[in-house]
């Protein structure tokens, strides 16, 4: 056992240590939690996890951060942060914008990752439920202020365990009412009862954004819509007339991941390419779920006659890591 591991070998079984473009490559495509470290026999900086990310687990989440479609969370937005912060990096990519060379914000994110030479290992889990406990277990276990171990990681915080308990509470209630017989379920079956709670990460960026909030208007209609309760499976999104009625179902956690998952890792998210890789989720409430995530940082709402969400570019990260540059090294858990 790789002795960098050594607080976490009870928890799970792990990889061998691959370079992260490696790892994207091969890595898992379950659920499942990855650590990440500095070079190939450096300090633990990270630890994150994936859901079923559209089958492809680990393997995608790895994947959006090399392609640097995933800069603005995680393990992304961690590396670019750091980069900001390092004054010669910065003046190198200044100097290429003065000279006319200016880059797109992935080639932000990918030069940044280049910098840090990360290597990762990752372990599987069944769903992502088990992959979000794991991960608060790790991080717990490498952040044990006063113990054997006390690593100062870039994670911005261990989820909470109101958290880990909603999903593990989900979970349970899914396998009581039938909807998931885990020892019965197929593969795809499995990954589709993964796609019934929420990815984690959005999970918990929702929570923030929709606190004491009641109502939402949606982008292009500006249409108020009744909001519910959030629950690791879905958000209740109602118009007035169909709460006089009676007749409103909540809006699945599955067309959020789908619309999350496009804008990670297309830097976009619109109509047209949410019902072409919709892969069976029903689209048709497409209007709330645009407006909800429209509400998370670092995303805009595109003007036209479609509804097009965007990713900001990096001079947001450069404005964030400029106020936190000289202390803050976190990053949010993703």
């Amino acid at each position: 056992m790789d002795p960098s591991l050594q607080p976490l070998e009870a928890l799970a079984q792990w990889s061998h240590w691959l370079p992260l473009a490696d790892a994207a490559a091969s890595a898992s495509r379950s659920s499942g939690v990855y650590v990440a470290r500095l070079g190939a026999d450096g300090q633990l900086i990270y630890v994150g996890m994936a859901g079923p990310r559209s089958g492809w687990g680990v393997r995608g989440r790895l994947k959006a951060y090399v392609s640097g479609k995933g800069l603005v969370s995680g393990l992304g937005e961690a590396a670019l942060d750091k980069a900001l912060a390092d004054p010669d990096w910065l003046r190198w990519k200044t100097a290429k914008v003065e000279a006319g060379n200016p880059s797109r914000a992935k080639r932000w994110g990918r030069d940044a990752l280049d910098l840090l030479d990360i290597y990762v290992c990752w372990a599987e889990t069944s769903n992502a439920a088990e992959a979000l406990i794991l991960e608060r277990k790790c991080l717990l276990e490498l952040t044990d202020v006063g113990g054997d171990f006390d690593i100062d990681l870039w994670n911005r915080q261990v989820p909470s365990d109101e958290l880990a308990a909603e999903f593990a509470d989900a979970a349970l209630a899914r396998a009581t009412e039938g909807l998931v017989k885990a020892s019965q379920l197929s593969g795809s079956e499995q990954k589709l009862a993964d796609a019934q709670l929420f990815d984690a990460e959005l999970y918990d960026l929702l929570r923030v954004v929709l606190r004491g909030r009641t109502t939402i208007e949606t982008l292009k209609k500006n249409s108020e819509n009744l909001l519910g309760p959030l629950t690791p499976m879905g958000i209740q999104v109602k118009t007035r007339r169909a709460a006089d009625l009676g007749t409103s179902r909540p809006v699945s956690a599955s067309l959020f991941n789908l619309a999350w998952e496009i804008l990670l890792d297309h830097g976009y998210v619109d109509r047209v390419t949410l019902d072409q890789l919709a892969q069976g989720v029903n689209t048709k409430r497409a209007a709330p779920v645009f407006a909800i995530l429209s509400l998370l940082p670092n995303v805009t709402a595109e003007e036209g006659a479609e509804v097009r969400l965007l990713h900001t570019g990096p001079s947001a990260s450069v404005d964030r890591a400029s106020r936190r540059a000289g202390g803050a090294s976190h990053a949010t858990t993703g």
